[in-house]
C-alpha cells in the first residue's frame, strides 16, 4: 500500500548502484586496451629494441656474474629472483622488483659488501641507467593511461555511513555482509580487496530492500524511520513516539514555574532588575504565557479560602531574595518536627517551592472530572460512539470545575499533611451560607482552571476508565478490541504552546491519520465489533451491506 513495486524497484537499484557501481563501465577502457594516444607517446620499434640489445649486452651479464647467486634460479633472497624476466614485457610487468634492485644499486647495498664479487663502477652504472631509461620510456608509452581500473564497490562500513547520511537514520544495512578482507598493506577499502560475488550481490539487494522497508510515507514527502514500518503496528508505533516525544517535551513542572514567578517577584535584589516576567520565562525555557496565569493566581488578593489560597499563603511565606542565594532557615522546635514528619534539616527555598507543587499536584488530583459512560439498549457501552463521547466529554473539563463545593473541600484538608496544618483553617467555611457557598465554587474553579487536572493524555485503559489512566495504551481512545486514537490536549495547546508549537503538534497529529489511515481502520473494527460481539446490534440483514472485510467499505 506505502510502497509500489515500482518504487522498490528504484529504490533498490539506487542503493545498488550506489554501493557497487557499475562494473562494465568501469572495464570497459582498461580491458579494451585500445586506447588512443597521440603518436608522440607511442613507442618505436627502434627504442624498443635497442633498450632490448642493451638489456641481453650490458644488463643481464652483470646480474648473472653478481646477483644471481643470491637472485637467481637456485636462490631467492627476499623472494627476489631476476633471473626469471628475459623480456621487456616480463621486466615491465614486474617492474616493483626492478625499482627495488635500482634503489639497492645506487645506495650500494647490493650485492652486500661481504659478497665474492662486486660489479666494477661502470658495470653498476650501466645498469642503473637501463633500469632509469625503461622507466622514462614506459611513463612517456603509456602517458595519460590509468591502466587497468578496478571495479571498486564501498566498504561495508562505507555503505552503511552513506545510508545513515542519505537517510538521516543509522539502519547500518550492511550488518549481514561478509566481512571485509583486507589487501597486502592492511586496507579494507581498496579496490582490489573489494571484490563481489554472486552472494555478495543478493545481499546487497537484501539491504536494499531493508532500507526500503523504512519508508515512512508523509503528506509532503517521504522520511526514514528509525525501524522497518511495513506494517500498521509498525506505522502506529512511528507515529505515536513522535507525538509522545512532544508530550515529554513540553512536561510542565510546577516548581520551575514557581522559581520563576519568585526570582521576578525578587527581581530588584538581582543582576537584571528591569527584566520583564516574559524575560523569566525564556531565561528558564518556560512558557510566557503560563508563567503569566502563575504569577496572577499567586497574587490574586481574594485568594483566601480553598487550595488556591493555601499556595498563596506558601507563597506569600517564602523568603525575601532570590532563590539561588537561599541559605539556612528556622525549621522550629527538633522533637515537634520528629513528630510532624518535617524535615531535620535546614530548607532552602527551592525545597519550599518544590513543597508548593507537591501540595498543587495532590489537592488538584482530588477535583479530577467524571463523565457517566453512556448506554443504550441493544448497543454494547463499549461502541465507539458511546467511548468518543464520554471521551469529549472528560476532556472538555480537564479546567473545570463540576463538583460539590463543600465535600470537595472537606476532601481536600483530609489531603493536608501533618506539617501542613497551618493550612486546614483555609480548608473550613461556614456550610449553608449562599455567599460563602458561591465564593468557594469561585475558588475551587479557579484553582481547577490554573492547574488542570491534566495537560495531555498520553495513554487511557479501555472505555478510557478513570482508574486505569497511565496503564493503558499510548493515545488510544480506549475502545475495546478496536484500534483508535484520540487527541485530548486542548491545556497543553490553551496554557503552554505558542502558535508555531501549536502548529507542530497539529502536523503530527495529522501525519498519524495519514500514514496509519487510522480513520479507515477504525471505521472496519467498527463494523466488525458491532456485528461480532454481543448484543451485535449491526448483526441484522439490513446491514449486510457493511463487512469489515470487504476493502470497499471505507469507500
Amino acid at each position: 500500500m506505502f510502497k509500489s513495486p515500482l518504487f522498490l524497484c528504484i529504490l533498490a537499484l539506487f542503493i545498488v548502484a550506489l554501493g557497487v557501481g557499475w562494473q562494465n563501465s568501469l572495464l570497459e577502457g582498461s580491458q579494451s586496451g585500445t586506447i588512443d594516444k597521440p603518436s608522440a607517446q607511442v613507442a618505436s620499434d627502434k627504442e624498443t629494441d635497442a633498450l632490448q640489445r642493451r638489456f641481453v649486452t650490458d644488463v643481464r651479464p652483470v646480474l648473472e656474474r653478481n646477483c644471481f647467486a643470491c637472485h637467481g634460479p637456485k636462490k631467492q633472497k627476499g623472494a627476489l629472483d631476476l633471473s626469471r624476466d628475459m623480456t621487456l614485457t616480463a621486466i615491465v610487468s614486474n617492474f616493483r622488483h626492478w625499482e627495488l634492485a635500482l634503489e639497492k644499486l645506487q645506495s650500494k647495498e647490493m650485492p652486500p659488501e661481504d659478497a665474492p664479487r662486486q660489479p666494477e663502477p661502470a658495470e653498476r652504472a650501466a645498469v642503473i641507467a637501463w633500469i632509469k631509461d625503461l622507466r622514462a620510456f614506459e611513463v612517456e608509452r603509456n602517458a595519460g593511461d590509468p591502466g587497468i581500473v578496478l571495479a571498486r564497490r564501498l566498504s561495508n562500513a562505507e555503505f552503511d555511513n552513506t545510508i545513515r547520511d542519505l537517510t538521516g537514520v543509522d539502519i547500518r544495512p550492511a550488518r549481514e555482509f561478509p566481512v571485509d578482507p583486507a589487501n597486502q598493506a592492511g586496507f579494507d577499502n581498496s579496490g582490489e580487496s573489494l571484490t563481489m560475488s554472486g552472494p555478495l550481490l543478493a545481499k546487497y539487494l537484501t539491504a536494499a530492500r531493508f532500507v526500503a522497508d523504512h519508508v515512512v510515507l508523509k503528506p509532503e514527502g517521504f522520511v526514514f524511520a528509525p525501524h522497518p514500518v511495513v506494517s500498521d503496528p509498525d506505522r502506529d508505533k512511528y507515529c505515536v513516539k513522535r507525538i509522545i516525544d512532544f508530550y515529554d517535551r513540553h512536561k510542565v513542572d510546577y516548581a520551575a514555574y514557581f522559581l520563576a514567578a519568585h526570582e521576578y517577584r525578587n527581581r530588584g535584589m538581582s543582576t537584571r532588575p528591569n527584566a520583564k516576567l516574559s524575560d523569566f520565562a525564556a531565561a528558564a525555557g518556560l512558557s510566557p504565557k503560563y508563567l503569566e496565569l502563575i504569577w496572577s493566581a499567586l497574587n490574586e488578593a481574594d485568594a483566601d479560602v480553598g487550595p488556591l489560597a493555601a499556595i498563596r499563603k506558601m507563597w506569600n511565606e517564602l523568603p525575601v531574595g532570590p532563590a539561588s542565594q537561599a541559605g539556612p532557615e528556622k525549621t522550629g522546635d527538633s522533637k515537634s518536627n520528629q513528630e510532624s514528619g518535617a524535615l531535620q534539616i535546614p530548607l532552602g527555598k527551592r525545597d519550599l517551592l518544590a513543597n508548593m507543587s507537591d501540595l498543587a499536584l495532590r489537592l488538584r488530583k482530588q477535583l479530577k472530572a467524571e463523565a457517566p459512560k453512556m448506554q443504550a439498549p441493544g448497543i454494547s457501552p463499549g461502541s465507539q460512539p458511546f467511548v468518543l463521547w464520554r471521551n469529549r466529554k472528560l476532556a472538555a473539563q480537564h479546567r473545570s470545575y463540576s463538583g460539590k463545593a463543600y465535600p470537595d473541600l472537606a476532601k481536600l484538608a483530609a489531603q493536608l499533611k501533618k506539617n501542613e496544618a497551618e493550612l486546614e483553617k483555609l480548608f473550613s467555611v461556614a456550610e449553608n451560607d449562599p455567599e460563602t457557598e458561591g465564593k468557594l465554587r469561585k475558588s475551587l474553579e479557579r484553582f481547577c482552571a490554573v492547574f488542570p487536572d491534566t495537560f495531555a493524555v498520553t495513554d487511557r485503559g479501555a472505555y478510557f476508565d478513570a482508574n486505569l489512566v497511565g496503564k493503558g495504551r499510548l493515545l488510544t481512545a480506549g475502545f475495546h478490541l478496536m484500534q483508535g486514537y484520540f487527541r485530548d490536549d486542548d491545556p497543553l495547546c490553551e496554557l503552554i504552546l505558542n502558535e508555531a508549537q501549536k502548529r507542530e503538534l497539529d502536523a503530527l497529529w495529522d501525519e498519524l491519520n495519514f500514514i496509519t489511515l487510522v480513520l479507515m481502520r477504525q471505521y472496519r473494527d467498527y463494523i466488525f465489533f458491532e456485528r461480532a460481539e454481543p448484543p451485535r446490534f449491526m448483526f441484522e440483514a439490513e446491514f449486510d451491506f457493511a463487512r469489515s472485510e470487504d476493502k470497499d467499505a471505507t469507500s
